[in-house]
């Protein structure tokens, strides 16, 4: 049987059905430049979302229009299908310390990967409402990049 026979038999089983969007209740997000979180895992419980991952500020104080201010990421919610633009939404702000971005991987958005700190986002799971923020800061000397590959231990020869 050729390629081309084998893709027709697999695709006739498996052909478009419809383009629907989950039906939620609400959303909340981020949405400042100048602070972004990478979201690396949550949890539930009785009461809230948490969502957690690595936080940073897009912001360069090498940079010659350098400006610090005190609510670089933010999170606002809940937007939902009556208040789609959150004029009624309400945000909570963390400050993020600004690292240069010499030394570290640049990114297409602004700072770098040297410059991160771990955050949890914590969200009334009920209404949407973001309720709180913790974020943590290594001490100077153990700021890395996260890893960028997975490296299994090496095996042992016995």
């Amino acid at each position: 049987m050729s390629f081309a026979t084998f893709a027709a038999i697999e695709t006739q089983a498996h052909t478009f059905q419809s383009c629907e969007v989950p039906q939620f209740e609400w959303a909340a997000y981020g949405n400042r430049v100048t602070g972004r979180m990478y979201g690396m895992t949550a949890a539930v419980n009785d009461n809230h979302v948490f969502a957690a991952g690595y936080l940073k500020s897009t912001l360069d104080p090498e940079a010659a229009d350098f400006e610090d201010i005190s609510n670089d990421y933010a999170v606002t919610g809940p937007y939902t299908s009556t208040d789609w633009d959150g004029s009624s939404a309400q945000t909570i702000t963390v400050d993020l310390k600004s690292y240069p971005s010499s030394g570290g991987a640049a990114e297409n958005a602004g700072g770098s990967w040297r410059a991160y700190e771990a955050g949890v986002v914590k969200i009334d799971k009920t209404t949407g409402v973001p309720v709180g923020h913790r974020n943590a800061v290594a001490p100077p000397t153990a700021r890395r990049p996260p890893p960028t590959a997975h490296r299994p231990p090496p095996t042992a020869h016995c």
